[in-house]
């Protein structure tokens, strides 16, 4: 879902269209408890379940929680976030170098 919405002031038409475009993705795919989602607002802070129009109030007078891009809560999923994140299989190069000498300390030096 592209998100570029949100990069608009609270009161505009085109933020306001995004944050009912998100709350129709989150009650989509998300995981909503009956008729109730967790609020990503900025005071909310995903700790309190609300409405869709009481999330909707929130998300424009206060806007969505600050580092909050990755809705894990409200319908993207796992695969979404290590895109964004960078999250690749394994260690890159300097880990496996730190991780060498981790198990070369590890070795007695002097045996016995």
């Amino acid at each position: 879902m592209d998100k570029e919405w949100n990069k608009f002031p609270r009161f505009s038409q085109e933020y306001i269209n995004g944050v009912t475009q998100f709350l129709d993705f989150s009650y989509t795919n998300g995981r909503p408890q009956e008729d109730e989602h967790l609020c990503p607002c900025a005071k909310c802070k995903k700790l309190y379940w609300k409405t869709r129009d009481n999330i909707k109030d929130h998300l424009i007078a206060k806007c969505f929680l600050k580092g909050y891009d990755i809705w894990l809560h409200h319908g993207s999923n796992y695969k979404d976030r290590e895109k964004a994140h960078g999250v690749h299989e394994g260690p890159n190069d300097d880990a496996r170098k730190f991780y060498n000498l981790i198990k070369e300390a590890e070795q007695e030096l002097y045996p016995g």
